[in-house]
């Protein structure tokens, strides 16, 4: 059975109020997510998640895993779903895996240990790895009047109710768009998961861009809180793959939160790594080290959209990174990323296939951002590119 903890523990809200089963899952190929009007706010049996359970009990593989899917026939053992939504060492010591009982297509509510919640597509980058439905901005660059604001609309109640009675909450992430830029709905879930606070793991990602008093002040209420900037690179290559960013100003920021919140939590570097941002990962693994703020980083290879995967580059400009990388200090690496991170690492750049079947698509991607964004040339801004790719 592809088995996973989150078909029966957990439920990830989408920006626009749809239901899946992890913030991994690809909505984009699986066509039953959708956004009808919840009947209740027993969300966790909202019926493309009582899909995908019965598709996962008849013995098949649901059409949005490929992520771990694909992660898996690269040679990453620690996939999404091999990972878990709680790796805590804390929470580990007393985890019990779901029972046959327990795996079926109507779970209860208090079965559900873990959320994703997505907040709605408000957000003041344009990633190039980042779609209209987690970016109002590349919405409006695409015309995309239908999520010109995504938001969960008219079952805000019902998920907001859903939260507040989910008793057995352990941890919960959250997420965006950007969420800072969201205060009003950021400050909402919060105030909905205060009966759980003193027993919940709290987990936001931002892009580091901002944070004010009174939400930190809700924040640090929880008792464990981890805050994951999403950093992809350092200089150009954050300030290419994350299109609005600037990268002396994320430098402050990162600064500037851990004054905000201090010891109340722990800041991570969350590193989405594409065919972009590869050749820089070893100058991040040591930049994040040398940053006294950081406490360490997660990097993840990206695997959706297609084209902008590591597997467009050549064989041995993997092999090159991955050599690069092992000849860090392990001191640094230990500190920074584990042990489990670096083999993460390791193990996908040398298993990862290369291939060429996505090439056209990748130039098709940058020609039409060229054309909309000024000052936008892929290979201008990286010149040995054109030569790394299949």
């Amino acid at each position: 059975m592809f088995d996973c903890n989150y078909f029966w523990r957990a439920v990830s809200i989408w920006n626009d109020g749809s239901l899946r089963p992890c913030c991994h899952y690809d909505a984009f190929r699986d066509k039953s997510i959708d956004n009808r009007t919840l009947d209740d706010d027993n969300i966790q049996n909202q019926s493309s998640l009582q899909k995908t359970r019965q598709t996962v009990l008849d013995g098949n593989i649901p059409t949005g895993c490929n992520i771990c899917e694909t992660l898996e026939k690269n040679g990453v053992s620690r996939s999404p779903r091999k990972r878990g939504y709680n790796n805590s060492k804390e929470y580990l010591k007393t985890y019990q895996a779901p029972t046959d009982k327990e795996k079926q297509v109507l779970v209860e509510r208090n079965n559900i240990e873990h959320m994703n919640i997505d907040l709605g597509n408000t957000c003041n980058y344009m990633c190039v790895i980042c779609n209209p439905g987690a970016s109002h901005l590349i919405a409006k660059e695409q015309g995309r009047k239908d999520l010109s604001n995504s938001s969960w609309g008219d079952n805000e109640e019902k998920i907001l109710s859903f939260i507040r009675k989910a008793e057995n909450l352990k941890s919960v992430a959250i997420a965006g768009g950007e969420p800072f830029y969201n205060i009003n709905m950021l400050n909402k879930v919060l105030e909905a998961l205060m009966l759980v606070k003193d027993k919940c793991r709290l987990h936001i990602t931002t892009n580091g861009s901002k944070v004010t008093t009174e939400t930190a002040n809700l924040i640090k209420q929880f008792r464990r809180v981890q805050i994951a900037i999403s950093v992809d690179g350092t200089g150009r290559y954050n300030d290419f793959q994350r299109w609005n960013s600037n990268w002396k100003d994320i430098e402050k920021n990162i600064t500037n939160f851990k004054e905000v919140f201090g010891n109340d939590v722990d800041l991570e570097i969350n590193a989405t790594i594409s065919a972009i941002t590869l050749p820089d990962l070893p100058k991040l693994i040591k930049w994040a080290d040398d940053n006294p703020a950081i406490d360490w980083m997660h990097p993840s290879f990206l695997v959706w959209p297609d084209h902008l995967q590591c597997s467009i580059l050549k064989p041995e400009v993997l092999q090159s990174v991955s050599n690069e990388i092992k000849q860090i200090d392990q001191s640094v690496t230990k500190r920074i990323i584990g042990q489990q991170g670096l083999t993460y690492i390791t193990d996908y750049l040398e298993n990862a296939k290369s291939t060429s079947e996505y090439r056209k698509e990748f130039d098709q991607h940058f020609n039409s951002l060229k054309e909309l964004r000024q000052n936008f040339d892929v290979y201008k801004a990286f010149p040995d590119l054109q030569n790394n790719l299949m």
